[in-house]
Formats: C-alpha cells, structure tokens, sequence
C-alpha cells in the first residue's frame, strides 16, 4: 500500500475523519499544587537564589489564597466545558492579536519538491495545476470523510480531527479589538459547500471553480493548466487594484478599512464573500524566481503583498521557476494540520514523480472571473498609505530552511534517546555556546487526543539539562559522566512531554487562571506580577520558539516570539534533520544562519561524545561524518 492510500479511508467501513471528536474525552485540569510546582521547576534556571525564594514564597501565598479561588472557578468551568481553555487559547493566542498576519503571524511552510522536480523557467503553470489538483482531492477526502484519523505513535488513542474543519473555506474576519473565524466547510453528509478557489496574479483576483458544475468531477490538471494560463495573460496586460494589499496591514487598520469596502458596494462585499468562503487560495508570482528553499520563504513572506490575502487558511504561492510555498494564518489550526494537508500532496506527486499521466481529456469550462472592487478616494489613499507602511513591517522577519545530512533519527534511536528530545538538547547547548546565557523555551506539546485539544507547552530547559550543557563544556569531565547526565536530562524532557500530551503541563493552566480571573474583573493575580514570570518566558518571553513538524520532509515555521529570540521548527527524518529557522531583523543578538552553522556543531559535538563514551575511536569523528 502506498503512503497515499494508507491515509485514506475504505469507503465501506463504519470509521470516518470526524466521527470520533465528539467522543474524545474532555481536557484535564492539573491541580493547582502539581502545576505551580512544574512552574517553579521551570523558573529555577532563570533566576538567582534569591529570586527564587521570592518566587517561592509568591506561589505559597498565590495557592492559599487568589490562586485557591481562581482555581475553584477554573474547575466550575472544566464542568461543564469538555475543553475549558478553547474559547480564550483562540481569543488571546490569535484573534485579538492586532499585529499583521504577515510576517509576524502566519505560518510559511515548503516541501523539497527538487527531489522529482526540475526548476527552471517556465515551469510555474504545470507545477502549480498539479499543485492545485491534489488540494482539490484532499478537500474532497475531507468532504466524504475519508481521511485517515491522526493517531498516537502506537495506534491506540485517536486524535481530535476538529482543527481539520477549517483547513478549508475558512478565513479570518477583520473586526475591531477581536477578529472573527469564518468556517464555509462542510462535509458532504451536512450539505453543500462553495467548490471555488481564488488565484491572484500581478494585483488581480480570480474566481476559479474547482468542479465540472456537470458532473461535480474535480479539474483535472491540464484544465487548471488552461486556467492559471489565461490568467497570467490576462492579468499581464495591466495591473490590478491590489486589495489584497489591505489584508496585510495591522487587524485594526484593516478592520476599518474592510467595513468601509464592504459598506460602499453591494459588488465589493459580494467579492468579499467569495475570497473569504473559497477552498484556498494561489498566487502566482511569474517574475520572481527564488533559487533556495530559505529565498522561497523569504520571497513568500516578504514578497508583493498586492497578491497575498492575509487572512486565508491555505495560500499556496508559485513562482516563475515552479518553486513554491504554503502560507497559513495559525489562528484555525496548528502547524501539524498544515503539515498534513502539505504532506499528501507532496507524497501524492512523489508516487506520480511529479507528472500527470491520467486523463488527457480538457473539457469546456467557464473561464475564470477577474473580482473588480469599488474603490472611492477614501481606499484608494489607504492602499496607497498601506504599500509604504508594509515596505518596512514585511521584511522584519527573516526565515531560513536548511538540512542537517550527517545524521538523523535512525542514530539517535540507536542510541535510545528519542529524536526530539535529542534535538531539544542541541538547540538549549547551542544558544548557550552562542550567546553565553540560558534560553527560556516553548515547545509544542500536542493535546489533540482529548476533544476540541489544540496544544500544550513543554519548558525543556530544566536543571537537569543546564547541568548536561555545563558538563560539555567543561574540558575536565570525560565523555562516559556527558552522557549520562545526557541520559538523565533527555528522561526528564520525556518525562515533561509525557505529561504534556496528557493536559498535565503548566502553561495552559497559568493561562487560564489569568483569564478566569480577567473575567471575574479581579486584580492581575500577583503570580504574572514577579520578575520571574517574565525570565522564565511568560509573557510571550520565550527566547527559543520550538516544534516538531512531524518525520517528512515537509515542514516550516512562524516567526519567533520576542525581538532577540528564535524561531526553531524541525522535521526529522531517518538520516537527516530538517530546520527553518526565524529571528527578527532589528535584532542586534540573533543570526539564523549563524545559529544553524553552530547547531550543525553541536550535532558533530554530541555525535563525538557519544561515539567516544561507547569506547570508539578518540580521534575525531567529525571527519568521517
């Protein structure tokens, strides 16, 4: 069985991809004791002796007092709510953020589509129409239910499939203060669903249906190949308003001026509908021609923002030489949703070695609709103000996607430490060797096997790992005592993630105790008021951002949270390791290429202590890599 038709469903089994959500069980609550006492751990890294017996004695008073009453009321809620912090994670963490999607917020994702296709001029339309065909087919696997349920390593717990609900036809609504989430998906059982994508191309939006309207057959690829060439002749002959321009800037200046364009004409908020139900959206970029996955990156999120709706789900761009990537807002789903989707299509064109070989067949379709605005003085002053502003904001963030080859899973489990917490260990070494201090860091915990679950945080610098970084520095302590403080610091990091994944981390707990107490209109709870709270990440502090985006290739990653911080995103492969990697340009701390090349030592680093602790050769290792 290929690895396509491993994750689809048999049409004649009772198994579909959403009829076990409603039974998942619902989110714990961890007591109060067992996560104020995670959070110290976490904290004691970060802070001196003093400090900490400061916090210490905060987080007594906090339990027996405010943290008491706000924990009873966080209970009252887990009572009747199957997943308690849902509603205010989605709120807080995405649609009151006021920052522009791009860059700061959407998620930007590539494949290594080099290993069957050949770049070069002239190739964007046949990639992108194969491109497109295998979306199409993933959103119908959704339609009939027909994907396979994301299970647990060892197939006994299924995981919510909910965030799969606003893959597609979802979009984000601009309003003042909180944005909204639209969701047009439906499955074939609940009815119909809008069958259009949108394509932009120099400034102009078209409308694209994506079914034979006869037969309600999917355009097959040499059809999107008719299309997506009569829209980059059409769109060549003139630019186009560049609406999309107003998605990119900040929600609340956006907000304003998407009520005004929908309000002047009835054919504005018609067009408005159209863009926010599709099923996704491409853009196609003939005239830029990235050489490198890290230049496709860069290009996606910094490149012509005229051709870029911010707020859309899924946002393919393609570029002249057939390079592309995939841009998503984080607010209706995690990186792992995107992740998926991107993986069957990439999978779909290895096992095709990237060639259409079905039917040559090009049917007479209706010719794609070019979405005309109404625009009065007031917006066209806007486009104008927001095309200087972004000029500035889009190139804030800087992405690079590279590979370590030396090694990869297969050596990390030979040597049983699991492959997560091995990188996890590189990136903590890492920071510390380049910038001499300790790194507050999040890492995604997925709380998808209990109902509506999204994610939980993982603080993997804990004591037992800062002891490991300071042995491998030390030049006195031999290779057998590194390694097995490696070993008691890689148990605890499993021991963290094991707890996480079952609702028992402390972040989300923190979390809702603030906003439960937000709600009630009580004081801030003087937990979130110590210098510590903040040192230890809290607060959107984390200096290392970091996730796990599966063991395929296919990957990518967000911004990172703090000016001098990073972005880590990972995929790890059996010989191999993948990373993109994100700082903020006006850092005057971080270098992402800098940061990688020093990661790579620290593999060779550890991969040399390993080796010699085993009783191999002393010589260096390095070499033979």
């Amino acid at each position: 069985m290929s690895l396509v038709d491993a994750m689809r469903l048999p049409e004649e089994g009772n198994m579909r991809t959403f009829s076990e959500d409603k039974n998942l069980p619902p989110l714990p609550l961890p007591t109060l004791s067992h996560t104020l006492q995670r959070y110290l751990d976490s904290v004691t890294p970060f802070v001196s002796p003093s400090e900490l017996e400061n916090t210490k004695n905060i987080l007594e008073q906090f339990q027996n007092s405010e943290g008491k009453i706000l924990h009873e009321k966080l209970q009252m809620k887990a009572a009747t709510h199957k997943n308690w912090v849902e509603k205010w994670w989605e709120d807080k963490a995405y649609l009151e953020n006021r920052l522009p999607l791009l860059p700061f917020c959407s998620m930007i994702g590539v494949s290594p589509l080099e290993n069957f296709w050949k770049f070069g001029p002239g190739r964007m339309v046949k990639y992108a129409s194969l491109w497109m065909y295998y979306t199409i087919e993933m959103w119908k696997l959704l339609r009939s239910e027909l994907l396979v349920p994301t299970q647990s390593a060892d197939g006994k717990i299924i995981f919510s499939m909910d965030q799969f609900r606003r893959l597609f036809n979802c979009c984000r609504i601009p309003l003042s203060q909180k944005d909204r989430l639209d969701i047009h998906f439906k499955t074939e059982k609940e009815g119909s669903c809008p069958m259009h994508v949108v394509v932009a191309c120099n400034g102009h939006m078209y409308i694209v249906d994506a079914l034979d309207e006869t037969t309600g057959s999917i355009l097959n690829p040499l059809e999107w190949e008719q299309h997506f060439q009569f829209i980059l002749d059409d769109a060549s002959q003139t630019s186009g308003q560049g609406i999309s321009l107003l998605s990119c800037d900040d929600r609340e200046t956006w907000a304003k001026n998407y009520r005004h364009l929908r309000k002047i004409s009835g054919e504005n908020a018609h067009n408005l509908d159209l863009i926010e139900s599709s099923i996704c959206m491409m853009t196609l970029e003939p005239d830029i021609e990235p050489q490198s996955a890290s230049e496709v990156t860069m290009a996606s999120i910094s490149g012509d923002y005229k051709n870029l709706w911010a707020d859309k789900s899924v946002h393919v761009v393609f570029f002249g030489n057939g390079r592309c990537a995939g841009l998503a807002d984080h607010t209706a789903f995690d990186g792992m949703i995107s992740i998926t989707n991107s993986f069957y299509i990439y999978q779909s064109l290895v096992e095709s070695g990237g060639v259409w070989s079905g039917p040559s067949t090009v049917r007479t379709l209706s010719k794609p609709r070019n979405l005309t605005f109404v625009l009065d003085s007031t917006l066209t002053k806007e486009l104008h103000s927001a095309d200087l502003r972004l000029i500035t904001s889009k190139s804030k963030v800087i992405i690079v996607r590279e590979k370590f080859s030396s090694y990869g899973k297969a050596y990390t489990v030979k040597n049983r430490i699991h492959p997560d917490t091995f990188v996890q260990m590189a990136l903590q070494l890492t920071y510390f060797r380049m910038h001499k201090k300790l790194a507050p860091c999040y890492e995604t915990a997925t709380t998808r096997a209990f109902f509506n679950g999204r994610t939980e945080t993982l603080r993997p610098c804990t004591t037992q790992l800062v002891e490991w970084i300071r042995a491998m520095l030390e030049k006195g302590i031999n290779a057998e005592e590194k390694v097995r403080l490696l070993r008691i610091a890689a148990q605890r990091h499993d021991d963290l993630m094991k707890e996480a994944r079952e609702g028992y981390g402390c972040d989300r707990h923190l979390f809702g105790l603030y906003c439960i107490a937000e709600e009630n209109q009580m004081p801030l709870p003087s937990i979130f008021k110590d210098p510590s709270y903040v040192k230890s990440g809290g607060n959107g502090n984390f200096v290392l951002s970091t996730s796990l985006v599966g063991y395929t290739p296919v990957g990518g990653g967000v911004a990172p949270m703090c000016l001098d911080g990073y972005g880590v995103f990972y995929n790890i492969c059996p010989d191999s390791f993948y990373f993109t990697i994100s700082v903020m340009r006006d850092s005057a701390e971080t270098s992402a290429t800098k940061f990688f090349q020093n990661l790579c030592e620290t593999f060779y680093s550890m991969y040399n202590v390993i080796e010699m602790a085993k009783g191999s050769s002393s010589t260096n290792q390095k070499s033979h890599l």
